[in-house]
């Protein structure tokens, strides 16, 4: 029993013969197999077989008490492996029918590959008992990884009597890889996670917990001789279907209707083992499954939703960077697009091209964001270049380029990172940015006063100072916007301690229009740090960390926005728990905001909002998943420019009444309080129920439902007009149906509506309502 010693030599000394142990070449064989989840084919006989037999997380490289056979083999387009995991009690193996990349609680198997060997892109694929799929790809140069790539493969699986068995084929289309002849080497990791009381992660290899960098550490396997890409066209054809009736309350309380019917084609071409082409006509860039539910009120930032559509999706990763510069969720209705993304040698590259009829972009500021809408067509286009020299150092460029009639923005960016040792990293990246607004955008977000001084003037608002800082207009009509942006930071991690230091620069005139970038005008220094304790076998917790950070930020006048520390603890513990207490001495600029105009009006009060949170979750049973957060204490109320007394609760759970049936349960409660009486109460909750009657058909009812109350009287900076609603409901519904043969080839139905009631519509009813049906098969040569 007892805290682990923070140096621990004797235990990394006895890493080092399995640290570099081999991994048996993948031979090379002329048969295939049916993957049905049944390990009988002859031809596994004469696969190459590896043991996983280490606990690498949360024990550190220890013995599991189950064992684990992988086979695997190649036939020069596929790469098949068979998992045989044993275990002494199946009755406990967790496998429920659930959405792709939604099983990551079940008992697991799964391969981490690195087809350059080179550290920079890992792809995983993981399939639960029953062979429900998972799949990712991980940045390493950006440390970022990303479930919302979906490859083509078959799995399958199936409870036995002495654990489970699961067969997979990974069409080596998949992936970019170098076309060379002779045997290839690539890096791979096989894993198991076997979720129990604590959830072991184990692996056929150990990991050296004083090199931060896991997949650095996957072990080489040599094989693919003479590999080719053969054949690699998708064509995808698609027919959406659809129906809508609006209304407008309470004014008009008669139906709409609007019916709708879009055919769309996909293509994606492997040129070459190196390069992909991905072309979209017509596409069907709508969304089917509903966003889940945030709550925005007394939130002066825009909310960010992930990307969900299929053509963005693809090797999206290529255009990340430290700042988020590519958020393609601001591209809303293209009609045409083109995407090459490749891979050469130590180059990586990629570039696409779409229109919009309907462009949107952030409007940016340092308290406060909008969302700007021209309603004309524009071009966008992304385009990224990545120079790996080694393993260890990577240079790139990215430029961002949106363009219209009256509007431009022109991003370029130069980033590098640079792995200085096992635990020490420095991440650099320098912006420039050219922006030009239509005169009329600028007018809509200036109020009365400003847009009178810039007639007198002669002087066109800028976005800055309209919704940010009144102080100075200084943006001449015929002018652009020009400014830079900087950010470097450097961290170090080992096993028993981290620190990190970051330091950014976003000037005023900084626009990103194409990525999220919500905050401008500011400079900012964090600098944090912590310290890790680990359990023994028999301690109820199996990880200890104390951590903590400090920040200030300053905008371009050099004026304080924000001084803040943090200090947190954190437990992982017993039944899979994890446990994290926070509090947070923060001094922050208050500001008021107009509600008509959303301008900033004053930015000059600091108030200390001073508040601590509590969050945890466990999982007591299979099928089970239970989560809470409070959050108490101070918070500044931004229309009133006032400090106030914030409390908060996000309790969630999920559960799992069979293996077909699931509901998931999200609600958020929150109150603010000032001079002693009610500012608003809200309450939001996100329901989902979903009968998955195999791996392919799913039913899934989805609800959103907001509730929130504000005191009117109690709003002593708004004037009149501005005042919102006493009282505002929203609620959202949406049934769909689902048949997925994979990613590509789908079928879905569905019926949304949406009903609100406020001030005005007294009882609640609904505005909209609609059917929808989509169909796309994806034809593969």
């Amino acid at each position: 029993m007892g805290i682990k010693a923070l140096s621990s030599l004797a235990l990394i000394g006895s890493m080092t013969f399995s640290v570099f142990a081999s991994v048996p070449d993948i031979p090379k064989l002329t048969e295939s197999v049916s993957i049905d989840g049944k390990i009988d084919e002859s031809v596994w006989q004469r696969a190459a077989q590896i043991q996983l037999n280490n606990i690498t997380w949360p024990d550190e490289n220890t013995t599991p008490n189950v064992k684990t056979t992988v086979s695997y083999f190649e036939n020069g387009d596929t790469l098949f492996i068979a998992f045989k995991a044993q275990d002494p009690e199946p009755d406990n193996i967790r496998a429920f029918y659930n959405d792709r990349d939604r099983i990551w609680r079940d008992d697991l198997v799964g391969v981490k590959l690195d087809p350059y060997n080179d550290h920079r892109q890992v792809f995983q694929f993981f399939s639960n008992a029953l062979g429900v799929q998972a799949d990712s790809t991980e940045n390493v140069v950006t440390n970022r990884e990303s479930d919302a790539w979906d490859g083509l493969w078959d799995s399958s699986g199936q409870v036995t009597d002495t654990g489970f068995e699961v067969e997979m084929a990974i069409p080596l289309r998949n992936f970019n890889f170098n076309p060379k002849t002779g045997k290839q080497t690539w890096a791979i990791e096989f894993v198991r996670f076997y979720p129990r009381d604590e959830r072991q992660r184990i692996s056929n290899q150990q990991i050296d917990r004083n090199n931060d960098c896991w997949s650095c550490q996957m072990k080489e396997v040599v094989g693919f001789e003479n590999l080719q890409q053969g054949k690699n066209l998708a064509i995808v054809p698609t027919l959406v279907l659809g129906q809508a009736e609006t209304r407008s309350l309470p004014d008009d309380t008669s139906w709409q209707k609007t019916e709708d019917y879009e055919f769309g084609l996909d293509i994606k071409w492997g040129i070459s083992s190196d390069v992909f082409l991905n072309a979209t006509i017509n596409p069907d860039f709508s969304q089917v499954e509903a966003d889940s539910a945030q709550l925005g009120i007394n939130n002066n930032f825009t909310l960010f939703f992930p990307e969900k559509r299929p053509f963005f999706l693809e090797n999206q990763d290529i255009f990340s960077s430290n700042f988020n510069l590519v958020y393609t969720r601001n591209i809303g209705a293209p009609d045409i697009g083109a995407k090459v993304t490749g891979k050469t040698g130590k180059h990586t590259y990629g570039v696409f091209v779409t229109d919009d009829v309907n462009t949107t972009f952030l409007i940016p500021g340092n308290l406060s964001s909008g969302i700007a809408e021209l309603g004309q067509d524009s071009n966008n286009t992304a385009l990224r270049y990545r120079y790996d020299a080694n393993n260890k150092l990577s240079v790139g460029i990215l430029s961002t380029l949106r363009t219209s009639d009256d509007y431009h923005n022109y991003v370029a960016s130069v980033d590098a990172s640079y792995r200085i040792t096992e635990q020490d990293e420095v991440r650099v990246q320098y912006m420039r940015s050219d922006t030009e607004y239509p005169e009329w955008l600028s007018n809509d977000f200036c109020d009365a006063d400003d847009a009178a001084d810039c007639e007198r003037d002669d002087l066109n608002c800028s976005f800055n100072n309209c919704v940010v800082n009144e102080r100075v207009l200084r943006t001449q009509v015929d002018d652009s916007l020009e400014d830079s942006a900087f950010r470097v930071r450097y961290e170090h991690e080992e096993r028993d301690w981290f620190a990190s230091a970051t330091y950014m620069d976003i000037g005023s005139d900084f626009r990103a229009d194409l990525g999220f970038m919500s905050r401008v005008d500011l400079s900012r220094i964090v600098i944090g740090g912590g310290l890790f304790f680990y359990g023994e076998e028999d301690d109820w917790y199996s990880r200890f960390r104390i951590s903590g950070d400090w920040d200030i930020t300053h905008n371009d006048a050099g004026e304080v926005i924000e001084r803040e520390l943090e200090a947190r603890i954190s437990v992982n513990g017993m039944l899979q728990s994890y446990t994290e207490l926070g509090c947070i001495a923060n001094e922050h600029v208050g500001n008021r905001i107009d509600a008509s105009t959303l301008a900033i009006k004053g930015n000059t009060d600091m108030f200390n909002r001073d508040f601590c949170y509590l969050y945890g979750n466990f999982q007591p049973i299979a099928g089970l998943f239970v989560e809470n957060e409070f959050l108490w204490g101070k918070q500044i109320d931004f229309r009133n420019n006032r400090l106030a007394d914030r409390f908060m609760a996000r309790p969630g759970f999920q559960y799992s009444f069979n293996k077909h049936l699931k509901a998931e349960v999200n609600y958020v409660y929150q109150t603010l309080e000032a001079e002693g009486q009610e500012v608003f109460t809200a309450n939001q909750a996100d329901i989902r129920l979903k009968y998955n009657f195999d791996v392919r058909n799913s039913l899934k009812l989805s609800i959103i439902y907001t509730d929130i109350e504000q005191n009117l009287a109690n709003q002593p900076a708004v004037a009149p007009e501005d005042l919102p609603s006493a009282k505002f409901t929203d609620v959202s519904t949406q049934l769909i149906y689902s048949y997925k043969i994979n990613p590509q080839t789908v079928f879905f139905a569905g019926y949304s509506d949406h009903a609100f009631e406020d001030d005005v519509v007294t009882d609640l009813e609904k505005d909209a309502r609609s059917l929808f049906m989509k169909f796309s098969y994806a034809w593969l040569r």
